[in-house]
């Protein structure tokens, strides 16, 4: 016990020589944008902000640090635009989750930048298309999403693409047909970590320790996922159970008024076009980190997916619009065009887009002609206006 000051002085300084360590490792190592993230209550992190409506929305004027993922001043996927649309200009605006914002492909890979670059190709001039898909939303926020964020900025025609995100909540227990049993009310990863990212400002060995792994100490690395901190985990059901709720039919009458509302809202409010698209999906290839995979379930999500098809197909003929199924007409490459059982590669990407292409094809160059008589009677007006 002589000793217990030296002890106490040794382990002090031990103690100091790990954290400085610690520091050094994690200033070399780390990325300066996580080490923010875990260390600040902010309403940004990473590619996504908060959002008083939704659980999150995509970051504005941002881009990762490998310069693959760009987010425009409008918080958007890809290049910037106008946000008053000009007389000239017809506009596109591609709506869904992660199969539309593109994660396996860089900006200029994504299948509304891929539309844009054929329609320009084929001589129609004059047209964007605005990638306002945002990774792991279901067909409500993709709707509120719509509602908010995409009808002011007045697009001529809407393209929808989804349906596998809808799955999950319609296979989560304790079904509720706004998604209260799977979205955690009032969300935001502000909140997220609170304490530990004051903890880990005084220490970073102690933030070190605490997210090896899935967490320690603690801290939750599910919380600080904006896709899996919003998620009620404890409605997870079993293997058993998701091949029970899905063959209930739980949650497709939810999915058909969602996409039904996205159609009567554009015709009422903006007079605008819609297109419908099916889902292509390989269960072989699934993966997912809210429901994993299981070789028990791949044909309930499978047949799930299909009768969502189907209703995309009724609605595009009861209301007589433009249907682009992918699902089908893309069905024999989708070995070849798929990353997993969703995501589609470059390759897939550019295929997508043209037979999206051909689909609205005649539509487009009609639009064309009339924009370009559009075109010649401003210029006559403009002259007859400078000659009087």
């Amino acid at each position: 016990m002589k000793n217990w000051h030296l002890t106490l002085l040794s382990i002090v300084f031990a103690l100091i020589i790990t954290e400085v360590a610690a520091r050094v490792y994690i200033m070399i190592t780390w990325p300066e944008e996580i080490v923010y993230a875990y260390t600040h209550h902010e309403e940004e992190k990473g590619r996504y902000a908060s959002h008083p409506y939704l659980p999150y929305i995509l970051r504005a004027n941002h881009q990762t640090a490998n310069g693959k993922y760009t987010n425009n001043s409008y918080g958007f996927r890809g290049s910037e635009f106008q946000i008053n649309k000009p007389e000239d200009v017809f506009r596109i605006i591609a709506i869904g989750a992660s199969t539309t914002y593109g994660v396996a492909n860089s900006d200029t890979n994504t299948y509304p930048a891929q539309l844009e670059k054929i329609i320009s190709e084929n001589g129609i001039l004059n047209v964007e298309v605005i990638n306002a898909g945002v990774t792991g939303y279901n067909t409500t926020e993709t709707f509120i999403n719509f509602y908010l964020r995409v009808l002011n900025l007045a697009p001529d025609m809407v393209i929808f693409y989804q349906a596998r995100n809808d799955v999950f909540p319609q296979a989560f227990n304790n079904f509720t047909p706004d998604f209260q049993h799977y979205r955690e009310r009032d969300y935001s990863f502000t909140n997220a970590n609170y304490i530990h990212k004051y903890l880990f400002r005084v220490s970073y060995l102690f933030m070190w320790l605490a997210t090896r792994g899935d967490g320690n100490l603690g801290w939750s690395k599910t919380a600080e996922n904006p896709h899996y901190g919003s998620v009620r985990f404890e409605n997870k059901p079993a293997n058993k159970e998701v091949i029970e709720n899905l063959a209930n039919d739980q949650g497709l009458a939810t999915y058909q008024n969602n996409v039904e509302s996205i159609i009567l809202l554009a015709k009422e409010q903006g007079n605008m076009d819609v297109v419908l698209s099916t889902y292509a999906f390989l269960k072989e290839k699934y993966s997912s980190g809210i429901i994993p995979r299981d070789e028990s379930i791949l044909s309930a999500i499978d047949n799930h997916i299909k009768k969502e098809n189907e209703i995309v197909r009724k609605l595009a003929n009861k209301h007589d619009l433009i249907l682009v199924d992918i699902a089908n007409e893309l069905s024999g490459n989708l070995r070849d065009y798929l990353i997993d059982d969703c995501h589609f590669n470059d390759k897939g990407q550019e295929a997508r887009a043209r037979l999206i292409f051909d689909k609205i094809k005649a539509f487009m160059i009609l639009i064309f002609k009339c924009y370009q008589v559009f075109c010649i009677a401003c210029r006559l007006r403009c002259y007859m206006g400078h000659e009087q």
